[in-house]
């Protein structure tokens, strides 16, 4: 690599690229892990209704397994689909009489939770996608590696952004769900609980800062090849930024490792 690139990256670059390939398929799973619980039980909805929803929640169960992001892509459009199916019978099946008001209201409200959930996890897919871009043009040996990795965390960052205002609407839709009322209906379906949440949100506001950070490296990175005076203000104030950024970031179980890896950082 180029003399301008932070030497840290040289020493640590197969850990680093390990670290990053080992945590890339995890920011989607935990939640995954956590929601899906439905099995076959009898329900007191139509069976019609009941094998949709199934087929939706045993194929969103699949999306965080898929190191394929177009395939994570088509398993969430296709469980969006099934969602959307399952709406729309469930407003039938009231306007007919098979189901009562209430279990319509109930139904129609976790429907909702998880079609804000599959909004929540290609949000994720792309965020994640778009970091893993950016590692590899900030690791490379190409003369605008700074630059295009500018523009992929400024993109992570805003997908990481738009998943957490996502998982809070679903936190709020989760929160209307009558969950007694739900267990009679969908007998083992399982709903996330607050602290489930909220260790989701907490993973995406790191990741999302973890970006911030990275924006920040590249800002000092583009100002060294610009100027080649790493000493500068224009390189050094945000090369401070990122690294300070990155020290309190240390602690977190979700970003910490691959923050400590920039704490030091210096550019020659």
């Amino acid at each position: 690599m180029a003399g301008d690139v932070v030497r840290v990256l040289i020493v640590r670059r197969g850990k680093f690229m390990h670290t990053i390939s080992k945590k890339a398929g995890q920011t989607l799973c935990i939640i995954l892990v956590i929601t899906i619980c439905l099995v076959s039980a009898q329900s007191v909805i139509p069976d019609e209704l009941h094998s949709v929803i199934l087929s939706a929640l045993s194929q969103a169960d699949s999306i965080g397994m898929n190191p394929d992001p177009e395939l994570s892509r088509e398993l969430i459009q296709s469980v969006i689909d099934d969602l959307k199916t399952a709406d729309a019978l469930t407003v039938n099946y009231t306007s007919s009489g098979e189901i009562s008001q209430e279990i319509s209201d109930v139904m129609l409200s976790y429907i909702d939770s998880w079609k804000e959930l599959m909004v929540v996890y290609g949000y994720l897919i792309d965020g994640g996608e778009q970091k893993n871009e950016a590692y590899t043009a900030l690791l490379s040996n190409s003369s605008d590696r700074y630059d295009i990795a500018l523009a992929k965390f400024t993109l992570a960052k805003d997908y990481y952004s738009k998943a957490y205002e996502a998982l809070e609407g679903t936190e709020e839709l989760l929160k209307k769900t009558d969950a007694d009322a739900l267990s009679d209906i969908l007998p083992d379906a399982s709903i996330p609980d607050n602290e489930a949440i909220n260790k989701m949100l907490f993973r995406l506001r790191d990741n999302t800062m973890i970006c911030q950070a990275y924006i920040d490296l590249c800002s000092a990175g583009i100002a060294k090849a610009s100027s080649g005076d790493a000493n500068s203000s224009e390189v050094q104030e945000p090369l401070l930024s990122a690294t300070t950024l990155m020290k309190k970031l240390i602690p977190s179980p979700f970003v910490g490792e691959e923050a400590a890896l920039f704490v030091n950082i210096t550019f020659s």
